[in-house]
Formats: structure tokens, sequence, C-alpha cells
């Protein structure tokens, strides 16, 4: 492959516009004056655009990044292409930079190509298979970001005039590095790419890129890749699509839906509120500030807090560093989510380090009555409708899904559910998204309609009444009194899940300091009508499924409550009326 890496510097001019410029210094040593020609005249046409910092952030020192640029040679020679390399040509081209930024690590790269390759298909509309394998790892990270140059005018045949170009993937990625590079927080400013925790992570990915291909023995080699990357550009976008889908009121999105709960997230992770370390020297930024802007970003300004007495707030973080910290406050309090760090901090007892994975060994050998030298009296309170929900913050997810597989531990039991994880740090958007997903999880899992087999691809709390009639009463169901006898102990489950629910709740002043669970008691408050819509719902299918003709009354009077929620229920005022008149 050419040399096709340049060093770009980026700055803060006055009124805060960016201005971007080669680093001749590193250019002039590892460019080819063709590749130079390319990047020099896309940036000279940025610049011309005079994009100003986002968050007006205000930086009077420049960082940097490098940016490569690929031509479909690169990419696809049968002999030294990206895509169509040989075995022995891996280990050359899996940095997909310069060896400088290996020797380094504290620059991020933004990789180029005429046109967006992740959008490329084939003939049947399916992603071409090498994009699909290999090249999301060129956005998979804050280390990696994917700017493809978009011709936005074809009209144009000036390339230095910048309206030719569509510069918003480009301006994304300025963006992002800029944010990474002064990542603020009270105690300071903070260069993400300077932490120990994201070089580990680049140079494991990378030795993960390395290994992504398999010999081409025999058709695995040309059709299986061992390692796949996600973009974060894509994890993106899906989680805004994700959060404003429209639920099934058409009103309600599912942000809308999840703020109209109270979330008390515990995170376990020995650098929660201390600063994480940047070589053998402390940062100004912790996990708590990652996590906390993350989760604002998703969510809206005002709706995190890590203030126990915060009443406007609607997700509240708890944080804790070890393991006995953890054991303590689960013993006193539910949360909705519970935030798991792999490696924690050295053992206050012994000697070596704390895994998080250690914890769940507590609550697996507890539920399963597994007595050990290690054993702990640990009496603990699980999240709402019983069950913990835990998700892992690791760098090293590859790590966490070994140590489950090692352990031989189901992701889903009855007592927990561990989500997939993402690293906040390193997979900020991934990690959005996951978070999201668990969070929908949980709602519908805490949902009262899930023994009848309902899954709708969204949950809202006001057409659980009606799910439940549908799938009791159907429409196109003749024989009424084989339906209710059907799934009579299926809505004694459902009463019997609300009565628990109702065991969660509380009604302290203060929800966030309150040991019960506070989703499930604004579940309770925003569905008051539920408990008595369920007990005569209860009765009515009793009397229906085993009731006699002398009972008409009873189920009469039964159905009229319902009907007053519900509507018309035609199968069962016809059953009743046929009773009443002696004709079944």
């Amino acid at each position: 492959m050419k040399k096709n890496t340049v060093k770009i510097k980026i700055s803060r001019l006055k009124e805060g516009v960016i201005s971007l410029s080669l680093d001749e210094g590193y250019t002039s040593a590892y460019t080819s004056k063709e590749y130079k020609k390319h990047i020099d005249n896309y940036i000279r046409c940025y610049n011309m655009l005079l994009d100003t910092t986002p968050n007006s952030i205000v930086f009077d020192k420049p960082c940097y990044a490098y940016v490569t640029y690929y031509s479909l040679t690169d990419l696809f020679s049968k002999s030294r292409g990206l895509y169509k390399m040989n075995d022995n040509d891996m280990r050359d081209y899996a940095v997909l930079a310069d060896k400088a930024r290996r020797a380094t690590f504290d620059t991020p790269t933004i990789h180029m190509t005429l046109g967006n390759i992740f959008e490329e298909k084939d003939n049947e509309g399916n992603i071409k298979e090498p994009y699909k394998r290999f090249a999301r790892f060129m956005d998979s990270s804050i280390w990696n970001f994917y700017a493809p140059i978009i011709i936005k005018d074809e009209s144009i045949k000036d390339g230095s005039n910048p309206d030719r170009y569509d510069f918003s993937y480009f301006i994304d990625a300025i963006h992002a590095i800029i944010n990474n590079s002064f990542f603020e927080t009270l105690k300071g400013l903070t260069n993400l790419y300077e932490l120990n925790v994201t070089k580990e992570y680049t140079d494991i990915n990378e030795r993960i890129f390395m290994q992504s291909k398999l010999m081409e023995i025999s058709g695995h080699g040309k059709n299986v890749s061992p390692f796949l990357f996600h973009s974060e550009q894509k994890v993106k976008e899906e989680t805004e699509k994700k959060k404003e889908l429209k639920r099934r009121s058409g009103i309600k999105t599912l942000k809308d839906e999840i703020l109209s709960y109270k979330w008390r997230i515990l995170l376990v992770d020995d650098h929660a509120e201390i600063p994480m370390r940047k070589g053998e020297d402390s940062s100004t930024v912790a996990k708590l500030d990652i996590i906390e802007k993350g989760l604002t970003e998703l969510f809206g300004a005002g709706t995190v807090t890590r203030e126990i007495a915060n009443s406007t707030a609607k997700i509240y973080i708890e944080y804790v560093s070890n393991i006995k910290e953890a054991e303590t406050v689960l013993k006193s309090k539910k949360y909705e989510i519970i935030l798991l760090d792999y490696l924690l901090d050295q053992r206050q007892e012994g000697s070596g380090r704390e895994y998080g994975y250690e914890l769940l060994k507590e609550i697996y050998d507890k539920e399963n009555g597994i007595k050990s030298d290690n054993s702990t009296d640990f009496d603990y309170k699980k999240g709402p409708d019983n069950r913990f929900y835990f998700m892992f913050i690791s760098a090293f997810t590859t790590a966490v899904s070994e140590r489950l597989l090692a352990e031989g531990w189901a992701r889903s039991e009855e007592y927990w559910y561990i989500g997939e994880g993402a690293c906040p740090i390193n997979t900020p958007y991934l990690f959005q998204y996951r978070l999201l997903h668990i969070m929908e999880k949980r709602m519908k899992e805490m949902g009262l309609n899930k023994l009848l087999g309902i899954n709708h691809t969204d949950f809202e709390s006001s057409y659980i009444k009606t799910d439940i009639i549908d799938v009791i009463f159907a429409p196109n169901d003749t024989n009424v009194r084989q339906s209710a006898n059907r799934h009579f102990n299926n809505v004694l489950s459902i009463l019997y899940n609300y009565k628990n629910l109702l065991v969660d709740t509380h009604n302290a002043s203060n929800p966030f300091d309150s040991p019960e669970s506070t989703l499930a008691t604004d579940f309770v408050m925003n569905n008051a009508y539920i408990g008595g819509f369920l007990e005569h719902l209860t009765q009515l299918v009793y009397l229906t499924a085993f009731g006699t003709v002398r009972q008409w009354p009873e189920m009469w009077e039964e159905y009229q409550f319902i009907k007053s929620i519900v509507g018309k229920i035609d199968s069962v005022e016809e059953y009743i009326f046929n009773l009443k008149n002696n004709n079944i």
C-alpha cells in the first residue's frame, strides 16, 4: 500500500472557528505527494466553511489526528489491497495508519474513501461482504472515525470549491476528536486519548483486527470472519431512531416512556469518582463523568443526577468502588440496573485485584445453594420483578463473554439478566444503544402481559388492559369458555405479579433514597386502575371458565366493570346472554 497518511493539526482561531493544517514534519516523511495533494485540498475546502468548535469548547493549544485516504486500489488490489491481502500481509495493514501511531498511541485516525463504502451493496441489495467483515473497524471507537468524501454536487467540477462536497461525516469526526481531546469536567480538561484505559483499548482491538482473517484452507477463510466490528456512526443513527420511535399511541416515544419513570442505577467501579490514570499520573476525569455525559446526551439536560436529593431528575446514579460496598447497598436498596466494571481495585483484604464477576458469583452461589470457603452472608434485594439487571461497562468486552462462558453462567436466569455491555469511554454510542435496549427490556419485563405471550415491539402501560383482553377473549375465538379455561392460570399469575410489584413500591418523599424500586412505584402510580381491573378480570375469567348457568348475574356484574374500562367485548356479552336464555 502507498504512503497514504497525513497528520493534521486542529487549532482554534478567534470566535471559535476551527482551522486545520498539515503537520509538515510528519507528512513530508510519511506521505506520498499524490495523497498529500488529495487530503490537503480537502481540508482547505473544509477551512472555507468557518466551522466552529462543538459545545463552545475553548482550547488554546492544538490537538492532532491522522487522516488516512484509501483509493480503490488500496482497498481491493488482488495482491496488496486491504480486503484481498495474503495472510502474510495482514500485520502490515492491521493498524490502518503509520507505525508512528502504534508507538505513541495518543492520536486518533480519520479514515477516508471516495464515496461511502459502508453503503456499497450488491445486486440483491445486501452490503458487500468485504465491507461487512472488515471495514467497520475504521469507525469502531473514539480512535477510528470513518469520514467518506461525498460529492454533493456533481455539476461542480472544481475540486477546490467547498460547495462540491458534503462535509457532514468529516465535521462529525473533527468535533468528536475535539470533544475527546478536551473533555471538560468541574476539575478541568482531560485528553481522553492520554488515558491508560483508552490506550489499552486501541491496543487490544488492533490485535483483534490482526486476527480477523482466517487462512483460506477451505471455504471458511473466504466467508467467515472470527471477529466483527461495529460502526459507532451506524449505532448512533440506530439509537436516535430507536429512542424517537413512536409508541402505539402515536404520541409517546420510547424516550418519553422511559422518562415517565424514575430510575435508580448502581455503578460498581473503582474509578467511579476517582480520576482515571494517564501513565503514572491522575487525570481530571472519572468514569461517572463519562457516563453522566453519555446519559445526558441520550435523554436530555437535567434528566440525570448523582445527587440523591434531586427531585426533578429522572435517572439517579449511585456508585460504589468495590464488591464489599456493592453488597452493602444491595442489602438495603433495589436498583433498576447495575453497571458493573470488569476489573476493580486491589482487594481490601488479601492480595490481588477484584473482578466485577465476583459479585455475580456471590449471587449465583446463593441462588443455587452452593457453599464454598469464600461464601459470604450476602442477603440482597433484587430489582423490580425480583430480578437483577446487569450491564458490564468494561473496555474488555471479550473478557466478559469468555468469563461467563468459563463459569457456565447464562445471561438470562430467573434471578438475573446480563445485557450486552459496552465501554462508555471508548465506544460511547454503543454504550448508549445497549443501555437504551436494557432499559426498554426492563420495562417490558415488568409489564403484566408477558405471561400471555404478548410481545409487542414497543411497550406502553396504557395498552396493558386491551392487550390482555385481546388475548383472553380474542374476537375470532368462538369458544369463549374454553379460551377462559385455557388462560385462567396465566391471569392468576398476572394478578400475583402485580401484587409483587405493590411490595416493591414506596411512599417516600425522596424516591431515590427509598429502599424499594422507583420504577415499580411509578409504574403502579401511573396505572392506578390496574389493581381493580385485574381483580375483576380474574373473577370474570373464572366464572366464564368454571361458572354455572345460575351464576350469569355475577358474570354480568363483573363484565360491566371490565366493559367500563376497555369497552364492549362482543364474545363475552353474547356468551352471558346465551347463559341467561338457557341457549348453552
